[in-house]
């Protein structure tokens, strides 16, 4: 009687546990390229198996789903539920949405390394660099390029942060020569165009100035080199916040995920 009962028991706990993976959800803008590496990365991390649904109008979530989590833009401007904790990701424009949230029940995992983690990227790469310029242009990024400015005068790196309007990229790139000793272009989808990336690279690379990608696919583009985060570690990064809100503690409102090496 004892060894069956071990047995059931082992059978038991050797299956996925039902009600932690019905409790949270994966909602991708589609299933496909970056949304399904954040997925994969979320998954792998979390060590369950999660329900993927993709993002719809007509979007419906178990009654016991207690976190979603958002990948992609689309996914994230759904309307879920208010008793319901949601982890954005790959959602850069997320803060608009902040108010919407109570405090402790939303998080969002940044596109972009931790402050302290870029200047530590710059000083491994180019250990003489004594100045890096970030290349924005969405009022998102303002408060993160303050963040890292802060990060590199402890550092002892000046970092110059230029929120650059897409049309006036040839004419703010020729300030830099002189001052900067690197750039660094920020995952900004209004710069992040083919044609402003082609300028930077041919502008950095005339005045001697190293360029680093917000993406390691667009090394092979121009770029001196990378430093970013991939989808893959922004979804391990979603799976922190995860057990966090299971557990019935407050969420953070930003998560970070490593640089890439």
């Amino acid at each position: 009687m004892i060894k069956r009962a071990l047995a059931v028991a082992a059978i038991v706990l050797a299956c996925p546990w039902p009600a932690r993976a019905a409790a949270v959800v994966a909602v991708l803008s589609a299933d496909r390229g970056v949304y399904r590496a954040a997925f994969d990365g979320l998954r792998a991390a979390f060590g369950a198996d999660v329900p993927l649904r993709l993002a719809a109008a007509d979007l419906a979530l178990d009654p016991d789903t207690r976190v979603v989590v958002a990948i992609g833009g689309r996914a994230a401007l759904h309307e879920y539920p208010s008793g319901v904790s949601v982890v954005y990701c790959l959602a850069p424009s997320m803060d608009v949405a902040a108010a919407r949230w109570a405090a402790g029940r939303r998080a969002r995992v940044r596109v972009v390394p931790k402050p302290a983690a870029l200047i530590a990227k710059v000083k491994s790469l180019q250990p003489a660099a004594r100045s890096v310029a970030l290349l924005w242009s969405s009022a998102e990024y303002d408060e993160y390029a303050s963040q890292v400015a802060a990060e590199g005068k402890h550092a002892g790196i000046e970092v110059l942060a230029h929120p650059v309007e897409p049309t006036e990229i040839l004419r703010a790139l020729p300030l830099l020569r002189g001052r900067a000793q690197a750039v660094w272009l920020a995952p900004d989808p209004l710069l992040v165009t083919p044609a402003a990336f082609r300028m930077i690279a041919a502008v950095t690379a005339r005045a001697g100035i190293a360029f680093y990608a917000p993406s390691a696919d667009l090394v092979q583009e121009g770029a001196t080199a990378a430093i970013a985060v991939s989808p893959y570690d922004m979804g391990r990064a979603a799976a922190g916040a995860v057990r966090l809100a299971l557990a019935g503690k407050p969420l953070p409102s930003d998560l970070y995920a490593d640089p890439e090496r």
